[in-house]
């Protein structure tokens, strides 16, 4: 009943418009949403074989894709952002062949030249699905309710989902049917925890002088621009009117 006033009065006071049975901001030209799915579908679809080269890592536990494609709401410029869990102690191993398939693909990205290509903005191991407290807001948590798993193994995604429960503070009409159990994945390599190690090293020497994003033994987070904090500041602003 408050939702169905607040929207009646920002359709009175022209801050929102209707069109169609759809609401929009009166400063905002309404979009196709339908045209942008379709949008969305023929990315993925001319892609697919790249999605595919990277479930041949045998480390990925696994691949969502996050972003305008992950809501549906890609453009023809849109780039294709995707969040990559691996397995424990083989964060560093995987981003390593992640940029060589890339690379070789000619798909990784390119100042200046993103369109279709594949961004992997965010990697964790499995021990680190928990989000960082100081960014559990409400921003984050509807990027992770939009985000589409392409690729799972031993029930990760809800894995993620479970370790985030967070999400269902800010999203009331969010739901994952969460399984009782989960699989167990495989017993871990000594030998490849080692070589993790060592790349972890070398990769994050050179990152150093390359990036100054978030990055962590089982955690990588590639933002350019982080909008979350400017975003979330608007949105309390904006709830204060109502």
């Amino acid at each position: 009943e408050f939702f169905e006033k607040s929207i009646k009065r920002l359709v009175k006071n022209k801050t929102i418009k209707k069109k169609k049975g759809k609401y929009y901001l009166a400063a905002t030209k309404p979009v196709s949403w339908q045209h942008r799915y379709d949008e969305t579908k023929e990315i993925l679809d001319r892609n697919d074989f790249v999605l595919k080269a990277l479930q041949s890592i045998p480390w990925i536990k696994s691949i969502n894709i996050t972003g305008s494609l992950g809501a549906y709401n890609a453009t023809r410029s849109s780039d294709i952002d995707v969040f990559i869990i691996t397995g424990k102690k083989r964060l560093w191993i995987t981003r390593l062949f992640v940029v060589l398939i890339l690379k070789v693909l000619n798909k990784y990205p390119i100042q200046g030249d993103d369109r279709e290509r594949v961004c992997p903005n965010i990697l964790v191991d499995e021990r680190n699905l928990t989000w960082p407290k100081n960014r559990q807001n409400i921003y984050v948590a509807n990027e992770i309710s939009m985000m589409q798993p392409i690729y799972d193994k031993d029930q990760t995604y809800f894995k993620f989902i479970k370790a985030n429960k967070w999400i269902f503070r800010h999203l009331k009409n969010f739901s994952v049917e969460i399984p009782e159990k989960f699989v167990n994945g495989k017993r871990k390599s000594p030998i490849m925890d080692n070589i993790d190690n060592k790349l972890m090293k070398l990769q994050l020497k050179y990152m150093k002088e390359k990036t100054t994003e978030v990055t962590k033994k089982g955690f990588i987070h590639f933002n350019v621009s982080d909008s979350s904090y400017k975003t979330v500041k608007k949105y309390k602003i904006a709830l204060k009117k109502l």
